[in-house]
């Protein structure tokens, strides 16, 4: 590794430049290392984590830089503790350890966050510019995996145990606190696993479909759990064996309570690599909506039956009005069968034409 001197250090603005226009950029490079190597399947299913681990050495970095002015080089008996890579180093060991995470893999992941920022100095036309911001990147991250070591290797067995116990502790209540929610909604919610089988319902679902009337049975108990929505049963393989991401239909599904009718959401669950997870089913209760809507049409239908068999000649108009808002005239919406007979015009003879057009002044009722 080459060693940069005063005059071939790069410019902290240029870099911030380079590295705060590229974090999208850095955040699908290291994401598509991480679908390639198999990371993903042991990290956020969440696309916003990745994000803002990118964020967080990208203001790693620049404070390093600008606190050295992109001298990164570990000199012998250097005090490091306050350096901001060794320091931002160690907190994401910390992060990362108390989650499980096995050191020589968020080493190994950490190589790639490198490779990573490395390619976009790759994309810098300016050879020399490329270069120094590339060896810049390489100290940085030199200095970051000490923090790495330092964190992990601090750490005695006792504290380990009590670390541990901890982050199980928030664990569960992070987990407590999903379920509390997903049991709260009152609307019936069905999570289903990548075959379609039920993986959970909440307390809605549950009682509206006799699926188990104890709170969290489903997650507790695994009542229902590994078999078909019975009531979905063919929406659910037909949305399975489609590519849409989403679907919304109605359907009228059976219940504890008699006949009710729902507006249907099915969503696939993916991660953050695009692996398929399973489905979530949201139903909506718009039973008494259905109900209004099918008495306006009967309503409707009732009128038009009327409408159409009265004996008397009816025609329906619609107002037209100047500038100012007076009525000058009026435009046929509607005539009835017997109208047509008595006038001998035809519906689509006065349709959408004034009075004035159909009967000349002179002769109201078009008589002869």
């Amino acid at each position: 590794m080459s060693q940069l001197t005063p005059s071939s250090r790069p410019q902290v603005e240029k870099l911030e430049q380079l590295f705060r226009a590229g974090e999208q950029w850095l955040m699908q490079r290291i994401l598509g290392y991480a679908q390639e190597f198999g990371y993903t399947r042991y990290t956020s299913a969440l696309e916003e984590p990745w994000r803002l681990s990118v964020h967080g050495l990208v203001d790693s970095l620049l404070a390093a830089a600008r606190k050295s002015d992109c001298d990164l080089d570990i000199r012998c008996e250097e005090d490091i503790s306050e350096d901001p890579a060794v320091e931002f180093g160690v907190h994401e060991a910390r992060q990362h350890r108390t989650r499980g995470v096995p050191f020589e893999m968020f080493l190994a992941l950490m190589n790639y966050y490198e490779r990573a920022f490395l390619d976009l100095c790759e994309t810098v036309e300016d050879a020399t510019e490329a270069k120094s911001y590339s060896l810049v990147v390489q100290k940085y991250f030199d200095r970051l995996k000490i923090g790495f070591s330092k964190e992990w290797a601090g750490l005695g067995a006792s504290a380990a145990v009590v670390e541990l116990q901890e982050r199980n502790r928030s664990a569960t209540d992070e987990k407590v606190r999903y379920l509390t929610i997903f049991e709260s909604l009152n609307v019936p919610v069905i999570l289903l696993d990548e075959n379609g089988l039920i993986e959970n319902i909440n307390e809605a679902a549950a009682e509206a479909f006799g699926m188990g009337s104890v709170s969290g049975s489903a997650y507790y108990s695994h009542v229902d759990v590994g078999v078909p929505f019975a009531p979905l049963d063919a929406e659910i393989a037909a949305f399975l064996d489609d590519t849409a991401e989403a679907r919304e239909l109605e359907r009228s599904l059976q219940t504890t309570s008699g006949p009710r009718f729902y507006i249907v959401r099915l969503k696939r669950m993916q991660d953050v690599s695009g692996t398929f997870r399973g489905i979530t089913i949201a139903l909506s209760d718009v039973t008494e909506r259905k109900r209004v809507e099918d008495d306006v049409l009967q309503g409707r239908a009732e009128y038009r039956a009327l409408f159409e068999n009265m004996i008397d000649a009816v025609a329906q108009h619609v107002a037209v009005r100047d500038e100012a808002g007076v009525i000058t005239d009026y435009r046929f919406a509607e005539v009835n069968p017997a109208f047509e007979v008595l006038f001998g015009l035809s519906h689509d003879d006065v349709l959408g034409k004034l009075i004035d057009e159909v009967w000349l002044p002179g002769n109201p009722l078009g008589m002869n």
